[in-house]
C-alpha cells in the first residue's frame, strides 16, 4: 500500500514537472481550448492553477478551481465552442482574440461573441484569464440581457432568485439549463407581444 502511495506521489510530481517545463504558454492555452470544446471538464481543471482567476469585465469575476469547475460545467451543458485567434505570446502571457458560440448565445440571436484579452500561464498552469468583450459584442450582449433581466424580475422572480442568490449568478450545469429555459420563455413572450393585434380606438 505504501509503495502504491509513494509511486502515485512520484507520478504526480513528474507530471507537474513535465507540465511546467515541457509546454509553452500557448500550448497550454490550446490544450485548454480543446478540453472545453470536448466538454472535458476534468482536463480543463487540470490546466488551472489552484487559485486561478477568470474575469470577463461586467459579466463575471471568478477565482479558484471550485468556481471555475462550475463555469466549465455550465459551458459544457450549453455546448460551448471556443476559437482562439490572433495569438501573440509575450513571456508568460498569451494575448489573443476569442470567439465563443454556445446554445444560449445562439438562442439569444447573437450568433457569436468576441473577446480580446490575455491569459497568463506560469509554471505550466493557467493563473489568469482576462478577456473583455469587444465593444460590438458587449453591445449585442447588453441588448439581450437588459430586457431579459427586466422581464425576469417581473415575471420569473423565483426562478431568477434561484439562479442568482445574493444577486450574483452562480455558474453550474443546473443554472445553464435554467438560464436557457428563461431565455426561451422570454423570446416566446417577445414573439407573442409582436404578433398580438393592437386595437385602435374609433376615429384613430
Amino acid at each position: 500500500m505504501k509503495r502504491i502511495t509513494i509511486a502515485a506521489i512520484v507520478c504526480i510530481g513528474l507530471m507537474s514537472l513535465i507540465q511546467a517545463c515541457g509546454h509553452k504558454p500557448v500550448d497550454i492555452v490550446m490544450a485548454y481550448q480543446e478540453a472545453l470544446n470536448a466538454g472535458d471538464v476534468d482536463r480543463a481543471m487540470s490546466l488551472y492553477a489552484e487559485e486561478a482567476h477568470f474575469r470577463v469585465p461586467g459579466v463575471f469575476d471568478l477565482q479558484g478551481r471550485e468556481a471555475l469547475r462550475g463555469l466549465a460545467e455550465y459551458d459544457r451543458e450549453l455546448h460551448i465552442v471556443l476559437e482562439f485567434g490572433e495569438i501573440e505570446m509575450r513571456g508568460d502571457t498569451v494575448f489573443c482574440q476569442v470567439k465563443e458560440t454556445n446554445e444560449w448565445i445562439e438562442t439569444a440571436g447573437i450568433s457569436e461573441l468576441y473577446y480580446q484579452g490575455f491569459i497568463v500561464v506560469r509554471r505550466g498552469w493557467i493563473e489568469t484569464i482576462e478577456i473583455p468583450l469587444t465593444p460590438e459584442s458587449e453591445k449585442a450582449y447588453r441588448r439581450v440581457m437588459m430586457p431579459l433581466m427586466g422581464w425576469a424580475r417581473a415575471e420569473r422572480p423565483e426562478q431568477l432568485a434561484e439562479m442568482m442568490p445574493q444577486d450574483e449568478f452562480v455558474y453550474n450545469a443546473g443554472n445553464a439549463q435554467r438560464s436557457l429555459s428563461l431565455l426561451q420563455d422570454f423570446k416566446q413572450n417577445q414573439q407573442r407581444q409582436a404578433t398580438r393585434p393592437r386595437w385602435k380606438k374609433l376615429g384613430e
